[in-house]
């Protein structure tokens, strides 16, 4: 490429960000992605390379008919280069740094990120030549898991070339404030005197102006008789969504009304429009707001903002980037109301070119959160067999047959699953509880990390009671319950332990501190792709996992071992030792080392 300076050739804007595969939930973040490159390859004689970047998401549950390498809406032809994409969705380019082999882009493509999806996002980098993409010179390009990214310390990930040099994504939430709260006390100085015979009786009312025009109260204040100078004291905790537009504290979306309380009609002392960011600065700076009428040219005194409080909500996505480690432990129903597994009709049958619905709700949930684990190390257990030599049912045995219940990844917790239903018997009855309170003491014993137990089941509780006990004494814990109901049976007890519209309540009357429990049928989802049944078990997690964050102050900066127990709820650690299992689980075999593994993305 000569050195002269080139124009780079012109790329339509990105379409609006989407997921790399999976429907939308209602807990999606939109995240910034931001790149830089080191040590590029140079493919200039008398200059150095003048890189770009694209990015695709790539979508493996779906092909248009127009294979890989072809135009996406809204975005360039290019030359395929990723050969294990089907189908593909242009999402954003960079713009070009010019003369630069370590170039840091400020230009970020914006994506949806969805936890309950394998989200796979292609990269092309080329040396801008004026021509295009389809002309101009290669300098790498690969794949990465956006879980990765925003999984990574500080969501940084970094990507060793196949080319030459490195390219580093780091992941920003857009809206990371957009659960903030924000409270601030409310005074009246020198209010105009409305009434005859005595002084007003003012308060206030708070509205947020719509974009269609329209306008939503939000708060009306306590009415401070006899008096000019009001103090309204300490407003209620607003969520900053609630006050903003667009995500934004600078937008002039909040309108205050200063009313004169009277017995037949109310009479309006004045208003005035704000935004956000001027009421941060007027508590700050002791500077007030002027009430004027909308129309006479009057002045109706002034209202003074001060003690404002934000009070930041971290959000999932900076929990995982701050170091919070999810943790898959997966429990599964033995009883022989399955069927004998060595027959055909068995919810259990296992067969070459057959997956059983216990099979695909492990792979389907496992390969999502296995991506969050860093040692991919998951306990596993059953519950409602025979094991060899006992008469009686165990309800919550080791599956691996070992003293430690954990295995290696999706592939072991199959592969415990096959061995064990060649050695148990199947029997009775449905016990969660004791499930329930392993995956507890597991999760009081494990700082930094948020577990989810998956039960896998084809019938209702027997002992619903002590469920529900355990499930109680578990909303206090880094922990989540997902129950996938396998088979026809019929479920609706099922949705009474979810605890969407009830909190669920114990026998001694105590109510569960959030909502942990999830529950779905494998049956609705069964004709679909293997994501839709992910999505839906997963999609309460983000919000789950932030309720319990709040619940306890917990902050990204308490993801140090040392100071989770020191969290602002002093109780907190004798809670923890509530939930400690009466009895270690029953084991099939002997003893069993695990090493512990952790993972480096590749290209």
């Amino acid at each position: 490429m000569a050195a002269y300076a080139k124009q780079a050739a012109p790329v339509p804007p990105p379409p609006p960000a989407v997921p790399a595969a999976g429907p939308a939930s209602s807990d999606v973040t939109r995240m910034r992605l931001y790149f830089r490159a080191h040590d590029l390859m140079d493919t200039d004689t008398f200059s150095k390379s003048d890189p770009y970047v694209l990015l695709f998401a790539n979508r493996r549950d779906a092909d248009d008919g127009t294979g890989d390498g072809a135009a996406a809406a809204g975005g360039p032809r290019v030359r395929s280069r990723s050969p294990s994409a089907n189908h593909r969705t242009f999402l954003g380019k960079t713009e070009t740094v010019w003369n630069n082999l370590s170039p840091v882009w400020q230009t970020h493509i914006e994506v949806d990120f969805h936890f309950e999806a394998r989200q796979e996002l292609a990269y092309e980098i080329y040396d801008d030549d004026g021509k295009g993409p389809s002309g101009d010179d290669h300098l790498g390009n690969g794949t990465f898991l956006l879980s990765h990214v925003v999984a990574s310390p500080r969501s940084t990930l970094t990507i060793q070339l196949r080319t030459k040099g490195t390219l580093t994504i780091t992941a920003e939430e857009a809206s990371a404030h957009a659960k903030d709260t924000v409270a601030f006390r409310v005074r009246g100085v020198q209010l105009k005197k409305m009434d005859l015979f005595g002084k007003s009786d003012p308060y206030y009312k708070l509205f947020r102006l719509l974009p269609n025009g329209e306008r939503k109260l939000l708060f009306q204040s306590i009415v401070v008789s006899e008096t000019l100078d009001p103090d309204w004291g300490i407003t209620p905790a607003f969520a900053m969504a609630d006050l903003t537009v667009g995500g934004t504290e600078e937008n002039h979306c909040l309108q205050f009304e200063c009313w004169d309380e009277n017995f037949f009609k109310d009479d309006k002392m004045g208003q005035f429009v704000c935004s956000v960011a001027e009421l941060r600065t007027a508590a700050a700076e002791h500077l007030p707001f002027r009430l004027r009428h909308a129309t006479k040219p009057k002045e109706y005194g002034d209202i003074f903002i001060s003690d404002c409080r934000v009070v930041h909500i971290p959000t999932f996505a900076e929990m995982l980037g701050a170091g919070l480690e999810i943790n898959l432990a997966v429990s599964i129903d033995f009883t022989g109301s399955n069927g004998d597994p060595r027959h055909p009709k068995s919810l259990h049958y296992v067969s070459r070119g057959h997956t059983n619905q216990y099979e695909s709700a492990i792979q389907s949930v496992g390969e999502i959160l296995m991506e969050y684990d860093n040692d991919k190390l998951a306990p596993a257990f059953g519950f409602g067999a025979k094991l060899p030599g006992q008469f009686a049912a165990n309800h919550c045995f080791h599956l691996n047959g070992q003293q430690d219940p954990h295995v290696k990844d999706v592939g072991g917790i199959l592969q415990a699953y096959h061995h064990t239903l060649s050695q148990v018997t199947l029997s009775g009855p449905t016990n969660f509880a004791p499930t329930v309170r392993q995956a507890s003491a597991a999760a009081a014993a494990s700082p930094g990390v948020y577990t989810i137990l998956l039960i896998l089941t084809d019938g209702c509780i027997t002992d619903t009671d002590a469920t529900i006990d355990a499930i109680v004494d578990a909303g206090t814990l880094p922990l989540s319950i997902v129950i996938v109901g396998v088979g026809n049976a019929d479920f609706s007890l099922m949705e009474l332990l979810d605890g969407d519209d009830v909190r669920l309540t114990n026998r001694f009357g105590v109510s569960s501190k959030r909502d942990l429990v999830q529950f779905v049928p494998f049956h609705a989802f069964a004709a679909g792709p293997r994501w839709e049944l992910a999505a839906e078990v997963l999609q309460e997690v983000p919000s789950q996992v932030e309720d319990w964050a709040k619940t306890h102050g917990i902050t990204p900066d308490h993801f140090d071992a040392q100071s989770w127990a020191a969290a602002d709820d002093e109780d907190y650690e004798t809670r923890l030792r509530d939930v400690r299992s009466p009895s270690p689980p029953a084991t099939i075999g002997g003893d069993r080392d695990v090493a512990s593994h952790r993972v480096v993305s590749p290209e």
